[in-house]
């Protein structure tokens, strides 16, 4: 969002930038009226060193929320983005069998067509977009990534068995990605531990998880 993302594709050219946002929360709603955007704050926008680093934070960027509320204004090109981003996150992140009213968080093959589109479009959108005039290194991991979980659910569905439907939350790093930023997090403002650092700060981590 720092460099402005460009997509082109057959034609069709679509823009989002940090001016996109900062005009969706500045026209959010009239006075008196309830804010649409409430989470989205200064934080989202304007973070800076290891908060750039939660994920949190992109989440809420790439939300539904702001996708209708592009909609809302009219920017269909920016809507179809940031839903397309939505959308790729609520399939690589699914935990449980069945949700309560998203198809997309439900476990991948519960709602295969759908499900295998909203991957399928955001490898489209990461093909044909750049950042500044050029691709960023994380735009080929997200490519390997979702290739990587429709191969595997294809496999196991070829399989056969009982489980007709994965639970994509369990292929991903979040469990050894929380362990490093509590490893980071002992250090105060020097987060990036040297061997001697890191042996130190995971015996404290041993040591507390195992005390009352």
């Amino acid at each position: 969002i720092d460099w402005g993302l460009r997509y082109e594709s057959n034609g069709r050219v679509e823009t989002l930038s940090l001016k996109d946002f900062e005009n969706l929360r500045e026209n959010d709603s009239s006075d008196g009226e309830p804010a649409k955007h409430y989470k989205l704050k200064e934080d989202h926008l304007y973070c800076s060193g290891p908060t750039r680093q939660r994920v949190i934070f992109a989440v809420q960027l790439f939300s539904k929320t702001n996708s209708n509320g592009f909609l809302m204004m009219g920017e269909k090109g920016k809507s179809w983005i940031v839903d397309t981003v939505n959308s790729w996150f609520d399939v690589m992140d699914a935990k449980i069998k069945f949700h309560k009213f998203n198809k997309n968080k439900c476990g991948l093959g519960i709602h295969e067509e759908l499900q295998i589109e909203s991957l399928n479009s955001m490898i489209h959108l990461m093909e044909n977009v750049k950042f500044d005039g050029k691709a960023k290194p994380f735009m080929k991991g997200v490519i390997c990534s979702t290739r990587s979980v429709i191969a595997h659910y294809k496999e196991l569905k070829e399989e056969g068995g009982h489980q007709h439907y994965l639970c994509t939350y369990q292929l991903n790093q979040d469990p050894l990605e929380l362990f490093f930023a509590q490893v980071r997090s002992l250090g105060g403002s020097n987060n990036h531990p040297r061997a001697a650092d890191f042996c130190s700060r995971f015996r404290t981590l041993v040591m507390c998880s195992n005390s009352q």
